[in-house]
């Protein structure tokens, strides 16, 4: 499986730190703490997993990043990784993989209009990826590590985008984005074929904070939007006309109501599209994959993933399915944030899909390093065959393994060694 996304000091694997795991049970998979003071690398292992930590940057300015993408914006064969802030003018910086310990920060552009929406698509058909944020298109000109991308406005009215997402909803051959956030609507705009001019907008619903994907949740071939506590059917399966329906998910305690992260996937590979989603605001928020009874989003069965241990969490602002092991089947995983505190330092999580059809689910910590994450993304970023991690902050905690600085990180699967 290809996997793509839209989640400074080199590394040495020899001064690697290695913890080992070997149980398959729920209350042994043990919790051990690694503080990474200095720049070295982290292999975290269990006998299903194992990973090792880099940092991407030890001293990413300011705080409040989002807009996370995996991508190969320089076309040199290997994927980058996107990131946009509220510091030094709402910039977007882009950082060029060299190797897992090495990353070269560039900056994409300056004042985004986003808050943690933003994706990376192909806007103008010129064969180089631009970035989406906000009201807001960052067009690509070829030269990304020696210029800036040029921003262009297509929606000036559209800014605190918290979901983007790009798909093609009207069937036409070309991607759609679509938005969200409680600050405006679930919406999604047709790009013209002069992509600088104003974008055709679609409404869709009501926003909430977070919590949009896309899919097809009725098995009819065209696609439906999951938001939060509902889905809402493409009827005419062009986007011009939506039925919201009810998904039993989502919590509606404030200040974000009702807010999730969302994965439209078949967990248990009967042909229908399942959805995992995560309670992603609050402290010791659920996860859970929301089984599709029938194929049609009408009857739902709600299969929580149990935490192995019962201390309260930080709040799962990250979610990811992929096969992280190679076994065939969906694997799901999650990060606490550093900003939402659990009741200890935050770790990093898989649920193995042992049974490979959704009954089983084991939990693993694959990093417990004293970081946490927001907004990871997952893709084969060294391409050797395995799904790679990598993250920033919303905002770092002062007790942080990295001396309370910002940072952002890349967890490299050794699932596949070269």
């Amino acid at each position: 499986m290809k996997f793509h996304a839209c989640s400074n000091g080199k590394s040495s694997a020899d001064n690697a730190l290695t913890c080992g795991m070997t149980s398959h049970s729920w209350s042994a998979a043990p919790a051990v703490l690694l503080l990474c003071l200095a720049p070295v690398a982290v292999t975290f292992a269990a006998d299903t997993f194992a990973f090792r930590h880099h940092y991407i940057d030890r001293d990413l300015p300011g705080a409040s990043y989002g807009q996370t993408c995996l991508v190969d914006l320089d076309k040199d064969g290997d994927l980058d990784f996107i990131t946009g802030g509220k510091a030094e003018g709402n910039t977007v910086f882009w950082f060029e993989f060299k190797e897992p310990g090495n990353w070269s920060r560039h900056v994409l552009g300056r004042d985004h209009p986003s808050d943690v929406g933003g994706t990376a698509i192909d806007v103008d058909g010129d064969g180089w990826l631009d970035h989406v944020t906000g009201g807001a298109w960052y067009r690509n000109t070829g030269k990304p590590r020696k210029q800036e991308f040029e921003r262009i406005v297509f929606d000036n009215t559209l800014a605190a985008v918290h979901d983007l997402v790009a798909a093609d909803l009207d069937r036409d051959g070309r991607l759609d984005i679509i938005t969200m956030s409680d600050k405006n609507n679930l919406r999604w705009y047709r790009i013209p074929n002069d992509s600088r001019q104003p974008w055709e907008r679609h409404d869709i619903g009501l926003g909430v904070h977070a919590g949009a994907a896309v899919g097809d949740i009725d098995g009819d071939g065209d696609l439906d939007i999951v938001r939060s506590n509902a889905w809402f059917e493409n009827v005419d399966g062009r986007g011009t006309e939506w039925k919201e329906h009810p998904v039993p998910f989502g919590n509606p305690r404030p200040p974000y109501p009702l807010s999730t992260r969302c994965v439209i996937v078949d967990i248990n590979r009967d042909g229908h599209n399942d959805l995992v989603m995560t309670e992603n605001e609050i402290r010791a928020g659920r996860i859970a994959w929301l089984e599709n009874i029938g194929g049609r989003g009408l009857n739902w069965t709600v299969h929580g993933l149990v935490a192995g241990d019962s201390a309260p969490r930080g709040a799962y602002h990250s979610l990811a399915v992929a096969d992280f092991d190679r076994d065939g089947d969906p694997d799901v995983f999650t990060v606490e944030m550093e900003a939402i505190k659990g009741d200890r330092l935050p770790r990093w999580f898989i649920w193995e899909n042992l049974d490979g059809k959704g009954g089983t689910f084991v939990e693993w910590v694959i990093l417990d390093n004293g970081l946490g994450g927001h907004e990871a993304v997952v893709a084969d970023v060294d391409g050797d065959g395995d799904p790679d991690i990598a993250s920033k902050l919303w905002r770092p905690r002062p007790d942080n393994a990295n001396g309370g600085r910002n940072h952002a990180d890349f967890l490299e699967n050794l699932a596949v060694t070269k």
